[in-house]
């Protein structure tokens, strides 16, 4: 279970690729109880680090968490630092200028049942900054829960009632200038 922002549209999306950092010849230590020993280091295959600087848009394919019925789907693969935050208004920003909206999601995944709670809200690209792309970011989706009641039988589950919790799945929806 990890969240996820995602971005839906009715119109293609563009993918901005992963850079992929190349191999470094010693990074990976292999713990040797003797003590250090650089013959026992190992090279770590290219990876793809998420850091401060790193921001990538990828494709998402339609699985049992992502609830738009909107059918280009890309997600994102960084941390919303400032930088990227102003990336992603950017990239916002390009989209609007094929379409007239784009939903952002910030949801948890790996909790399709019950289903989620849904929270909307709606905002003009003029209204979206650096500052409320990162309090979207911040939002601690999988810690925002409510109880709920079973309505269907829970002992094939082995569920008291008051265990089900209902996640909260925040879905922006992002306009263009009017």
């Amino acid at each position: 279970m990890s969240n996820l922002l995602y971005i839906a549209s009715d119109f293609p999306l563009e993918v901005i690729p992963i850079k992929v950092i190349p191999e470094k010849a010693i990074s990976n230590p292999v713990r040797d109880p003797a003590g250090f020993h650089p013959e026992n280091y190992i090279p770590q295959p290219p990876h793809i680090p998420i850091d401060q600087q790193d921001f990538a848009v990828l494709p998402l394919h339609p699985n049992e968490d992502i609830l738009t019925k909107k059918p280009y789907l890309v997600y994102l693969e960084t941390n919303l630092t400032v930088q990227n935050a102003a990336r992603l208004l950017t990239y916002l920003q390009k989209q609007l200028t094929h379409t007239n909206e784009v939903e952002l999601w910030h949801i948890w995944m790996g909790k399709a049942y019950p289903p989620p709670k849904i929270k909307r809200a709606v905002l003009s690209i003029d209204e979206l900054t650096v500052s409320v792309l990162q309090k979207i970011d911040a939002v601690d989706v999988g810690m925002e829960t409510s109880p709920i009641r079973c309505r269907i039988p829970c002992d094939g589950w082995d569920l008291f009632d008051d265990e089900l919790t209902q996640v909260t799945h925040y879905c922006y929806t992002i306009r263009a200038k009017k």
